[in-house]
């Protein structure tokens, strides 16, 4: 889950972030897909009362250790340098498949994907690295 609304972390208390995760949860309900398990925060933020909000709401909370800044429309080449330059096992990049502006991360993941794979490099999804 990433919320419903997408709020500002820093700006909202447990309680409504509660409410986003259930309002996350019915939708999904609604079109027959489980209640996701896995909760990555807005922007990253989160605070120690949102944490064990969604402990207490059955959600693992999880982030990332590279930000390509592709939500920034950076170019590829540099997304494409910055991952190679960074990138070590376990690791787990932030990518966007939707950004408003141009959408650099397709062009990047074109390059990135075959050279990661070249070096030696498997793709997990986080439910099964953390298994």
């Amino acid at each position: 889950s990433h919320t419903y609304s997408h709020p500002h972390m820093l700006k909202i208390d447990a309680e409504r972030l509660k409410q986003e995760l259930l309002q996350t949860e019915h939708v999904l309900a609604a079109l027959g897909i489980p209640k996701p398990t896995l909760f990555r925060p807005p922007e990253g933020y989160r605070t120690p009362l949102q944490c064990a909000a969604a402990r207490e709401a059955g959600y693992r909370m999880i982030v990332w250790s590279i930000d390509t800044h592709d939500w920034r429309s950076t170019p590829s080449s540099q997304i494409t340098e910055y991952v190679e330059a960074t990138i070590r096992g376990g690791d787990i990049i932030l990518f966007h498949d939707y950004i408003s502006g141009e959408n650099t991360t397709i062009a990047a993941l074109e390059v990135l994907l075959p050279r990661l794979i070249k070096n030696g490099y498997q793709f997990k999804t986080v439910s099964e690295m953390i298994s």
